[in-house]
């Protein structure tokens, strides 16, 4: 009887140490493994951003290129300011953002001459400094190689349409007996 109390209390001591064990191995790689996880998670939203601020530059250059019917029945081309809105309104819709206070985009337009000499093209910048959420401290680790904010930048260029198209196009539906009033097209029948 006595070696089977014996043997019992050996069993739950070796058990109580293995249990220890496993506990203390879980504090040395839990801050592992989180580190890892939010890393992850991070790294996903700056590939969110990113691509979301390449769309919200191409959104913005495919505004700034068209034209539009102005209330004078002529074509003009958006202003900056209403490319920067517009690209502005798109960004804080949709943008991932858990800074506090939220980051603001800085939106920059230029018209440029064509590499061929013919046409204009119309480039749109979007920047945005990216705040780090949870990696921000590990991020001083890298001696300055990453910096906190990172900005992240895209810039589309576009052709801008040709004005006279548009022009042609007024007379041409004038001629049929339609017409396109106050910036909206109507759908032109043949027959």
């Amino acid at each position: 009887m006595y070696t089977r109390q014996k043997e019992t209390g050996q069993a739950r001591s070796t058990l109580r140490s293995e249990r220890g064990a496993s506990m203390v191995e879980f504090a040395l790689v839990a801050p592992l493994l989180f580190v890892l996880l939010f890393g992850i998670i991070e790294f996903g939203l700056i590939l969110y951003d990113q691509a979301f601020i390449t769309n919200a530059s191409r959104e913005g250059a495919r505004y700034a290129a068209m034209y539009y019917i102005n209330p004078s029945g002529q074509p003009q081309q958006h202003a900056c300011s209403d490319v920067q809105n517009y690209v502005t309104t798109y960004v804080t819709t949709n943008l991932i953002d858990f800074a506090s206070p939220p980051a603001s985009p800085t939106i920059s337009c230029s018209l440029e001459q064509n590499d061929e000499g013919v046409g204009l093209m119309q480039s749109v910048t979007v920047s945005y400094p990216y705040k780090f959420l949870v990696s921000g401290s590990l991020i001083t680790l890298t001696n300055g190689s990453v910096k906190n904010p990172l900005t992240l930048t895209a810039t589309t260029v576009m052709r801008l349409d040709n004005q006279s198209q548009h022009e042609s196009t007024a007379a041409w539906t004038s001629k049929n007996g339609e017409a396109a009033r106050g910036g909206q097209t109507h759908s032109l029948s043949r027959g």
